[in-house]
């Protein structure tokens, strides 16, 4: 919201009749502000005029507490945005730190999984990390996952994901091994088999690079804090 609009939202709450008397944080508060007599109008006090003022005191108005919660709201959304740049800072820092620890080697790996030139500059690579496919980092772990488990462990793993989860997987898995055979079978046809297969292609993908793999999960980790 800019600073007019904010001014307007204001000046709205002071004209509100009854409310503030120009006062525009006494009308926010729904305070009832009358407006001080002058000399033309002056009655002289008494519990029968006391009675008859609280009486003209208004509610507080439709306008008034629309107001309000417009107020609430935009105090709201300026937290939370504060709050999202200061997330977006630290995945930032956490993915920067990452990626510097590695020898050029490996950030060319980086550069090659994230499908970016061998020149991309550092911010570059930090904003195709944060802004990378989630599905496609979610199979990368699985693989991962897959590497560091046992053979009967991995195949349980697998068998326990949903049929879009190992297809994502199968489709990832594929692009890290040289002349990896197409799976015969699908999940919805033949879970077991696929999953054998699968786990297959899994267990030929090189140690160097699930090395890099293990890096580049580490810098996607950084970015789904």
């Amino acid at each position: 919201m800019s600073k007019k609009n904010f001014k307007e939202m204001f000046d709205t709450a002071a004209s509100i009749e009854g409310y503030g008397d120009g006062d525009p944080e006494a009308a926010l508060r729904g305070e009832y502000v009358p407006p001080e007599k002058k000399d033309d109008d002056w009655i002289e006090e008494s519990p029968e005029n006391e009675k008859e003022e609280v009486k003209k005191e208004k509610p507080i108005s439709k306008k008034a507490s629309n107001l309000q919660e417009s107020m609430t709201a935009f105090e709201n959304t300026e937290k939370q945005s504060s709050e999202d740049f200061k997330m977006t800072i630290t995945k930032t820092i956490g993915v920067l730190n990452t990626l510097r620890e590695q020898d050029p080697a490996v950030n060319n790996s980086i550069k090659t999984f994230l499908q970016l030139e061998e020149k991309a500059s550092e911010s570059e690579v930090v904003y195709a990390v944060l802004t990378y496919d989630k599905d496609t980092i979610i199979s990368l772990s699985s693989i991962i996952k897959c590497k560091k488990l046992e053979q009967v462990e991995s195949a349980f793993y697998l068998m326990g994901l949903d049929n879009y989860k190992l297809k994502s997987i199968g489709e990832l898995s594929s692009v890290f091994v040289k002349d990896v055979p197409n799976i015969t079978c699908t999940p919805e046809d033949n879970k077991i088999g696929y999953c054998k297969e699968l786990l297959s292609i899994i267990n030929a993908i090189p140690k160097n690079v699930t090395q890099n793999l293990g890096i580049i999960e580490k810098l996607f980790s950084n970015a789904l804090l």
